[in-house]
């Protein structure tokens, strides 16, 4: 009879029990022989926490598909395999404490190995999951964008691409920290080569840079029509991490460096507080008297359209008296939220409507017109 004992437990085994283990080397005869019921229960717990984890993904993973956004259902898809190599690593933790003394002081290294693994591990699992959340989601934007148009589409991929590159980048970081590995001898070159780099592409870097501060501060998005630098004009069609590509009214393609739209006032046409129209209508001098009645009427029914944004004043009034017409200044704000062809359709149907009032009142409109007056020659 073989009696095992440290000041944790006590525990009895038959010589015959260990000589039909056959096991490879006898210093290991100790740790295998020592078993505790503890032991037992947290590898217990820890499938319990498994299955637990399995029907509470089902549920939630069943409940995201239904969402509008697609950023819950990628998470839950890259958490799912990475958090059972989680609960492996918690097992271990948990049980390193049931390691023998004895074995421990033969090997006296172990106890911080285990350490520096749990912590490696964890590192690990945190980067498996943002580098299959970020593939997700690139490949979501790529599926969606067959068949429809994305926002910034490419520049969102190339994000994760970046995303995924820097995520390993700093945990072979923190793997090199943890296991005490001399970066001196790696980051000098590193850091000469990165300095050389640098200079050589350093617009390259701009550009870059400028990328990023275009999507922070996103001054327009694709389908935008801007002016650049108060020069070319026309429709943003994408947005890259180096370069802007704008669709001119010619139906050419500019280029534009990031690093210049840093550096460059832009003017976003389609980025309003209101749309805003200004007309001068002008009656003819013997229809005065019912210019102010045109005028009522007109800016009336401004004050009615489902168009018009009432937080601010919008007006019709008689204006000046010009050279052939008395004029009438009609000055409308209209919603932030309208397109283009909604704005000219509401020109459209303002002018049809003050040509009806113009035509009820029995007056019509000026245009240009000289009368000459002569005196009566003396005898």
């Amino acid at each position: 009879m073989i009696v095992l004992y440290s000041e944790r437990s006590c525990i009895e085994f038959s010589g015959d029990f260990i000589m039909s283990l056959k096991l490879p080397f006898g210093d290991i005869m100790s740790f295998t022989n020592y078993v505790q019921p503890a032991l037992i229960i947290n590898l217990l717990l820890i499938v319990v926490l498994a299955t637990i984890y399995r029907f509470v993904w089902s549920h939630l993973y069943k409940r995201s598909i239904n969402t509008v956004s697609y950023l819950d259902d990628t998470f839950l898809k890259a958490v799912y395999l990475p958090f059972y190599m989680l609960l492996a690593l918690i097992a271990i933790k948990m049980n390193a404490i049931y390691i023998p003394d004895q074995y421990l002081q033969e090997h006296p290294q172990l106890e911080p190995f285990i350490g520096k693994v749990f912590s490696a591990g964890i590192a690990a699992f945190i980067v498996i999951v943002i580098n299959k959340f970020l593939s997700n989601i690139q490949a979501k934007i790529v599926q969606i964008g067959k068949n429809q148009v994305v926002d910034n589409g490419a520049a969102w991929v190339s994000a994760c691409k970046l995303g995924r590159m820097l995520s390993v980048l700093v945990f072979i970081l923190v793997a090199f920290s943890l296991f005490d590995i001399p970066m001196a001898q790696i980051a000098a070159p590193s850091a000469v080569g990165a300095l050389a780099l640098s200079f050589a592409s350093k617009d390259v870097l701009s550009n870059m840079f400028g990328g990023l501060v275009v999507m922070c501060d996103r001054p327009f998005k694709v389908g935008d029509y801007v002016v650049i630098g108060g020069q070319d004009e026309g429709t943003v069609r994408y947005i890259g991490w180096r370069m802007t590509q704008v669709n001119l009214r010619n139906g050419r393609i500019l280029h534009v460096p990031n690093g210049v739209i840093t550096t460059s006032a832009v003017t976003n046409y389609s980025e309003k507080t209101h749309w805003f129209v200004q007309k001068e209508i002008g009656l003819r001098y013997q229809d005065m008297h019912v210019a102010s009645e045109v005028a009522r009427e007109l800016e009336g029914w401004i004050q009615k359209h489902s168009l018009t944004n009432r937080r601010q004043t919008s007006f019709a009034h008689v204006f000046d008296f010009a050279d052939s017409s008395v004029n009438i200044r009609v000055r409308v704000f209209l919603k932030s939220t309208i397109t283009t062809k909604q704005w000219y359709g509401f020109i459209e149907e303002m002018l049809m409507f003050t040509k009806d009032i113009v035509s009820e009142k029995g007056a019509d409109f000026a245009f240009p017109t000289t009368q000459v007056v002569m005196d009566k020659a003396e005898k």
